[in-house]
């Protein structure tokens, strides 16, 4: 698994990461370039890349990702709109209204008990991105562990404070120009509480469809969204277990782009339903969710094995975190492959 220890200002975290990454970024850029080209067919590429360009813009206002963003992008050689495309794919789809159907997939859990405070996911994506998933070690000003691809801010990640963050992709209609949603996830991890970050999204929608899992030692929190719209699905402080996949549980469903709707979604959800009915809530630790879960053990369905296309659909990665004992692990591909590293904070 590829991996990075960044410190400095975060303009210069941006340039060790695209220095470090120069070629893998360079490589994958193209992989997505040529993904979006496909759903935007018939589309000007001028009409592209205005889009892109209004969410530069947009980014600006947020100076701390921007100046992160903006190493990355002056250290790997791309373009900012293309260093934008590479992070926001799984939003920008939204905007195209073409009818393949979705590569992006991702299982999310979150368990608390009297013995495990617990979050975790999956990442699944064309099998394609696999070689460049990263785990970024990041050693100030805030520390944080964040699963990402290479160029990317953030996919998901733990903080010192012990805040983690989750997230699946949403197929929505309703887009409107926001937050690329990697730097939504990187900026809730620089709070100190699931509380805070639950506010901060509130106000900065990203652009499409997003669900996140926000967890720390007090509250648990699940909130889908669209480029317009925020809706809280799940909020305790008490034991329990919250688990998502890749379609709206909530009355924004009615945004849903059921055609371009993940084909493994429905399984993954049925098969976390059925195990969390199965178990006292109590029985739950961070080893058991790790293995019966996570590396899919007793859900084989949530673990999405690579097949001979490229472009299908597989498990890339993915983190646990066990919030109680700070520590956790991050890993390339499927668990059981064993490209796992041990985290603590």
């Amino acid at each position: 698994m590829l991996q990075v220890k960044l410190k400095g200002s975060f303009h210069d975290q941006g340039i060790q990461h695209g220095e470090t990454f120069r070629k893998e970024i360079q490589a994958f850029y193209a992989l997505r370039k040529e993904l979006i080209d496909h759903y935007f067919q018939g589309i000007p590429e001028e009409k592209i890349q205005n889009l892109l360009s209004e969410h530069v813009a947009i980014l600006k206002n947020y100076p701390d990702c921007w100046s992160e963003f903006d190493g990355i992008a002056k250290a790997s050689g791309l373009t900012h709109n293309a260093l934008m495309l590479l992070n926001n794919y799984s939003d920008f789809k939204d905007f195209s209204r073409s009818q393949p159907q979705d590569e992006d997939g991702c299982s999310l859990i979150a368990v608390r008990n009297a013995k495990a405070k617990v979050a975790g996911q999956t990442w699944d994506m064309h099998a394609s991105a696999a070689p460049y998933v990263v785990h970024l070690d990041i050693q100030e000003p805030i520390r944080m562990h964040i699963l990402t691809i290479t160029g990317g801010i953030a996919l998901a990640g733990v903080n010192e404070f012990g805040l983690s963050v989750c997230i699946n992709n949403l197929v929505s209609f309703e887009t409107k120009n926001g937050l690329m949603w990697g730097a939504l996830v990187k900026t809730m991890l620089a709070k100190k509480t699931a509380r805070e970050a639950l506010n901060f999204l509130q106000a900065h929608l990203p652009c499409s469809g997003h669900n996140y899992q926000l967890m720390d030692s007090t509250d648990t929190f699940n909130v889908e969204t669209t480029g317009k719209r925020f809706l809280l699905t799940y909020d305790s402080n008490k034991t329990g277990a919250s688990f998502h996949t890749n379609h709206f549980v909530s009355a924004l469903r009615e945004t849903e782009d059921s055609v371009r709707r993940s084909k493994t979604t429905d399984s993954r959800y049925r098969a976390l339903t059925e195990y969390f009915q199965a178990a006292n809530p109590d029985s739950h630790s961070y080893q058991s969710l790790r293995d019966d879960v996570i590396a899919g053990n007793k859900t084989p369905s949530v673990c999405i094995r690579p097949t001979s296309d490229p472009l299908d659909t597989m498990t890339c990665g993915g983190i646990v975190m066990n919030l109680k004992d700070k520590r956790g692990e991050i890993f390339a591909g499927l668990y059981t492959d064993g490209d796992v590293h041990s985290i603590q904070w």
